[in-house]
């Protein structure tokens, strides 16, 4: 008999017994107050570091365009042509 056949078996031929059963009395408030004692689950959020990354992205592409404007100075050439 396959283990899946076994369990369905098991399951219909005490479906009425499973239907009726209720917890013990006061189940639901033990249960609450494990979780409450549950220490939690911390989940790291991408979203923050995302935000991050392209502010540091955004910051590197302003310094080099800045860097770039000043150190080419492309503008100061022909006069020294005339100079020499």
């Amino acid at each position: 008999m396959n283990k899946k056949d076994y369990i369905e078996q098991i399951i219909t031929e005490n479906l009425d017994g499973l239907n009726n059963l209720q917890p013990p009395e006061g189940h639901l408030e033990r249960f609450q107050e494990r979780l409450k004692n549950e220490p939690g689950v911390r989940i790291f959020r991408w979203n923050p570091l995302w935000k991050v990354a392209a502010a540091v992205v955004f910051i590197i592409l302003i310094i080099n365009t800045i860097l770039s404007q000043f150190g080419k100075r492309t503008y100061y050439e022909p006069a020294v042509r005339f100079l020499k």
